[in-house]
């Protein structure tokens, strides 16, 4: 699941963005990188190379899955009732930079509703 690469695409959301705001592009653009954890939109060469990855020999057991390549934008934690050691999660959660904080059992589902829904 892709994050803002930086493609033609973006540009003209971009652009579209700074004619309804009255911004300059280059304004909404750094205004948007801010939200992005990596403060940087993906290239294109980036996105290439986890396509090739994946479609690689490397890759062959790698069967069904999501990658989010969204610059740090997406963080899962996994709930402190059912963790045994609550210390990277918990700092995680507390921190504020979670998109979820969710039960073992449940990230496999909320990571499925995210790909199938978007963010909630």
């Amino acid at each position: 699941m892709p994050g803002s690469f930086d493609t033609d695409r973006l540009k003209a959301n971009l652009s579209n963005a700074a004619q309804k705001t009255g911004k300059s592009t280059d304004d909404v653009a750094e205004a948007r990188k801010k939200t992005i954890p990596s403060q940087r939109f993906g290239t294109s060469e980036e996105f290439g190379a986890i396509c090739a990855f994946l479609c690689s020999q490397q890759a062959g057991y790698i069967n069904g899955q999501n990658v989010l390549a969204d610059g740090g934008a997406t963080v899962i934690a996994q709930d402190e009732a059912s963790s045994v050691v609550w210390g990277m999660p918990g700092a995680a959660a507390t921190s504020g930079i979670c998109t979820a904080v969710v039960p073992l059992k449940s990230v496999a589902g909320y990571i499925n509703d995210f790909v199938a829904k978007g963010m909630p």
